[in-house]
């Protein structure tokens, strides 16, 4: 895991304030990590820390801990009852002088750090908090246009309808629900004879062959049908040219944002360097220069980012910036402009939808549709059912897609005429009552089966809110690597910062030593060696305050300190020693015993609940011994983000989901035939996760949603829930990675996808019974 995150366990051990904690722990790993994070912690708070151990494997271990954290120089191991030997004293005076050896801070990551950081709590909380539409977040929604969407007739209303008419609101669609509804009720097929009849006129065949009514209905009816289907490709491919120009503008205008936002970062980081305020002769100095290259690489990138926008007509005005005081302002208002084109975008892609053909779209699709639709009109015109000729006289792609939604309309008015219904006076007094934006629905829905009409706008109105609520930043395993080494860095340059203050003070420390204890000052800066031998505990203890600064933590192996000067050390931790000397813990500022799990003298107020198992075992590798311990810290992993799952059982696999109800019953829906049964006991939910994952016959899939097993959870825990996720691929684990927005743009294909991936894995002939897979929804 990564170095500078912590368990939610091990994080309240790290930063409490108490000054008397007792912490229990089942595996030393575990207990050395909390107890490095909690030196780490103190030295940034510019506090001392001693730690005792008697086992000597221990030190070695916090020893190998401190050098992978980079913090070897930090730290001073010794043995008390061991003589200070002249090489020790030549380590020491070698940290005397160590003070001219500063760390790197490197702020870019600290910024890249937060800048995603905010990218990712905006996703995650647009996600799963925000409530957009009827009191119900973006996923909420998600769930409803899933149970609504098995139909594809809802693209076509992407072509027919204008959304820059709606508002979106509750409201409003309680209204114009209520009024299909009663449309529904109502309305009639033959409506639209009385409405067109002038369509009569038009029918060729039935004036030269009455006799000949059905067979006239069924070529209709064929011709209708055809015609349905090409307007539902019209539609899709509307619908997904539509959405790719919102996405790629969405993102375009993220990267500029993004460009924005560094540029304007990089000029206040130019600002803040001291080299710009000196004086004249410091212009021929190569700092000087190097801060004009940048100022100039600064301004050449302003004034590319002003072309480019200018090209794309985003800015109105193409002004470059010559000297770098008017970039920032320049930025401003690049930022402003960006941003007045976003709130644009609905009218941006109505207009750019209205200007597609394929002239200027270079898309095969569009020719096979043209090609069909010619195709269509070809066959009505040689059918001879009607008296006028009909053709296809333009090349806009909207354009076409209209004229053939007039052209099924006209088909089902003329297949109504021929059925010569009556009355629908009730009908128009209706439509004349009801808003206009319920007109505008109803007439569009006319083409489809009034029984589809209330499920049909639920579909294409769900998929609406959805889609202008889309967030198009995408959650991935670049992504979240990325996020990871910014956030390690971040701790870097905290730590390397407190190392840099540290060092400073090293030099303040020696400069006094002179003055303060002549003896050691002689045996560190002059060399001298001392008259007499002495040991470690006796030099500790008279020398405790010049060593706690200049070794911000030190380990001994026994609590032989009675002459330990008071508060010289903020914190003292104990690691398996029962038996510390009373008369020391009143010398420290605070107090963290670590006692083993089953000691009788615990008193724990923190608990460690790892387990320790052997190393690198899997679920695959260990079977009796070790193998409750493995699962124990399994099902704690799975379960510390507060979301209960539901367990599910098949004949060879156990499937263990931390999904919405929705879901669920779509697998359950889906494994009906291999006999699946969700398992309800009066356990808790880890006896019963323990159960399934001991049993070595069967298979153990976990499914949870958008990449977390929580994703409702503070954003904060995003990277370590990520982490959670790779020590289980370290336990042997298997994951599809799928998130809502690929869910909500396939209509829930993915699921099946993966519901058919682990069936046809069931069904396979090589199983592997003990594999555990997480298939992320």
């Amino acid at each position: 895991m990564s170095q500078f995150l912590s368990s939610k366990e091990e994080h309240a051990i790290i930063n409490t304030s108490r000054t008397l904690v007792n912490v229990s722990y089942k595996d030393d790993d575990q207990a050395i990590h909390t107890i490095i994070l909690r030196v780490i912690s103190n030295f940034i708070d510019k506090k001392s820390t001693l730690i005792i151990s008697s086992d000597t494997n221990i030190q070695s271990k916090l020893q190998a801990a401190f050098q992978a954290f980079s913090l070897s120089d930090i730290g001073l191991k010794v043995s008390m009852q061991h003589t200070v030997t002249e090489s020790d004293l030549h380590s020491v005076r070698e940290r005397c002088t160590f003070s001219q050896y500063k760390e790197n801070v490197n702020p870019d990551y600290t910024f890249h750090f937060h800048h995603l950081h905010e990218k990712v709590t905006a996703y995650y909380h647009n996600l799963r908090n925000v409530k957009i539409w009827n009191d119900k977040t973006w996923r909420e929604i998600l769930d409803g246009y899933l149970t609504k969407s098995e139909s594809e007739n809802s693209n076509i209303l992407n072509s027919l309808i204008e959304s820059d008419i709606l508002d979106f609101d509750e409201t409003e669609f309680d209204t114009i629900y209520q009024n299909i509804a009663d449309a529904i009720f109502i309305y009639e097929r033959d409506f639209e004879y009385l409405s067109q009849h002038q369509f009569s006129d038009n029918l060729n065949t039935i004036k030269n062959k009455p006799e000949d009514i059905h067979q006239l209905s069924y070529a209709i009816f064929n011709l209708h049908e055809q015609a349905q289907n090409i307007a539902e490709r019209y539609g899709h491919f509307l619908s997904e040219i539509e959405r790719l120009f919102v996405k790629t503008a969405s993102k375009y205008s993220m990267d500029v944002l993004d460009r924005l936002a560094f540029l304007t970062f990089s000029i206040g980081n130019l600002n803040k360097n001291p080299e710009n305020t000196k004086g004249f002769l410091h212009t021929f100095s190569g700092a000087y220069k190097e801060n004009l290259k940048t100022e100039q690489k600064i301004i050449a990138e302003v004034n590319g980012l002003i072309i480019q926008l200018y090209e794309k007509k985003i800015l109105v005005n193409q002004v470059p910036v010559k000297v770098i005081t008017e970039a920032s302002a320049t930025l401003e208002y690049i930022k402003s402009e960006i941003e007045v084109w976003q709130n644009k975008m609905p009218e941006l892609t109505s207009d750019y939808i209205k200007s597609v053909n394929k002239l200027n779209y270079h898309d095969s699709t569009l020719d096979d549709l043209e090609k069909d639709v010619q195709l269509l009109l070809d066959q009505i015109n040689t059918s001879g059912i009607f008296n006028q000729k009909f053709e296809l006289n333009t090349l806009s792609v909207k354009k076409q897609a209209e004229h053939l939604t007039g052209l099924i309309y006209d088909l089902e008015v003329m297949s109504l005429n021929i059925q010569k219904n009556l009355t629908f006076y009730q009908w128009v007094s209706f439509l004349q009552e009801i808003d206009e934006k319920s007109n505008i629905i109803i007439k569009s829905l006319k083409i489809f089966d009034p029984s589809e009409w209330l499920i049909l706008f639920e579909v294409w109105y769900y998929s609406k809110i959805l889609e202008n609520h889309i967030n198009y930043f995408e959650i991935n395993e670049d992504m979240s690597a990325n996020y990871l080494h910014f956030s390690d860095k971040k701790s870097e340059n905290i730590i390397n910062e407190s190392k840099n203050e540290w060092l400073d003070k090293i030099e303040i420390l020696i400069s006094g030593l002179k003055k303060s204890s002549p003896g050691l000052y002689r045996s560190l800066i002059k060399n001298k060696k001392s008259d007499h031998p002495v040991l470690w505990k006796h030099f500790l203890t008279k020398y405790t305050g010049f060593l706690s600064q200049l070794y911000p933590c030190i380990i001994i192996d026994n609590d032989d300190l009675v002459d330990l000067e008071n508060g010289a050390i903020d914190e003292l931790i104990c690691y398996n020693e029962p038996n510390v000397n009373i008369d020391i813990m009143n010398k420290f500022g605070s107090l963290i015993s670590f006692f083993p799990y089953n000691d009788t003298m615990n008193n724990s107020g923190y608990s460690l609940s790892k387990e320790h198992v052997p190393s690198y075992s899997t679920l695959q590798q260990i079977h009796t011994t070790g193998r409750i311990s493995l699962v124990r810290n399994i099902a704690d992993e799975m379960l510390q983000f507060n979301n209960n799952p539901s367990v599910f059982r098949l004949r060879n696999a156990t499937i263990i989901s931390f999904c919405s109800d929705y879901y669920n019953d779509c697998m359950h829906e889906y494994f009906y035939t291999l006999g699946i049964k969700k398992l309800t006991s009066e356990e808790t939910i880890k006896e019963t996760l323990i159960g399934a994952l001991i049993d070595t016959d069967t298979m153990v899939y976990v499914m949870t949603e958008d990449y977390l097993l929580h994703p409702a959870t503070n954003n904060s825990d995003f990277l370590y829930q990520r982490l959670v996720v790779k020590r289980l691929e370290e336990f042997g684990c298997i994951f599809h990675t799928i998130d809502s927005r690929v869910t909500f743009e396939s209509k829930g294909l993915n699921l099946l996808n993966i519901f058919a991936g682990i069936k046809s894995e069931l069904l396979s002939e090589n199983i592997i019974k003990t594999q555990l897979t997480i298939e992320f929804l």
